[in-house]
């Protein structure tokens, strides 16, 4: 299933999808997501047709193909390059894959969309504001761990030079974090 899943979102993707400079008139969900999405509905409707009369081995079923959708979304996203513009268009698939699990009926699986939406917002940051979220004790990403906020930095369209190299902000930012963490250390 997941497999499938994620041959259909793989068909539909285009490396471009969240890298885009100006914001579009309209959010619409991306090619991909709709693939998905329908990918995930015309597997749904098979499978409750085949198991209508026993309905906790579908519910079971269901929950099982949310956490599987969940994880094709994860893989999906992670090698993507996001601009400030893109990751609206980002937050809007998100919002509209987790509609389309909402249906399967796992909590599990929403508050993990719910995650990836939330880390949707280190995309739509200006650098100085994600910063001060990044360093703020108690702050939005302050439960992050900082290998995995510096991967996401790092997928950041604006995070490069055109020569290939991390851009200044992005330097200093890993550096304070570096600090900060070792000033947080030595108080422990």
């Amino acid at each position: 299933v997941a497999d499938a899943l994620g041959r259909a979102l793989a068909a539909a993707r285009h490396a471009g999808d969240y890298s885009i400079r100006d914001e579009p008139d309209v959010l619409r969900p991306t090619k991909a997501a709709v693939a998905l999405r329908d990918a995930i509905a015309a597997r749904d409707d098979e499978v409750a047709r085949a198991l209508g009369s026993a309905p906790n081995l579908l519910a079971t079923w269901r929950g099982a193909l949310a956490g599987h959708v969940c994880r094709v979304v994860e893989a999906h996203l992670e090698p993507l390059k996001v601009s400030r513009a893109g990751a609206f268009v980002l937050a809007r698939d998100v919002d509209e894959l987790r509609r389309s699990v909402a249906e399967l009926g796992s909590a599990d699986a929403d508050a993990r969309f719910v995650r990836l939406r939330e880390g949707a917002a280190v995309f739509k940051l200006d650098p100085d504001s994600l910063r001060y979220v990044a360093l703020k004790p108690g702050g939005a990403l302050a439960g992050l761990p900082r290998d995995e906020l510096v991967n996401v930095l790092l997928r950041r369209s604006d995070a490069w030079t055109f020569r290939g190299r991390k851009a200044a902000w992005v330097e200093g930012l890993i550096a304070s974090l570096d600090a900060s963490s070792s000033a947080g250390d030595l108080v422990s």
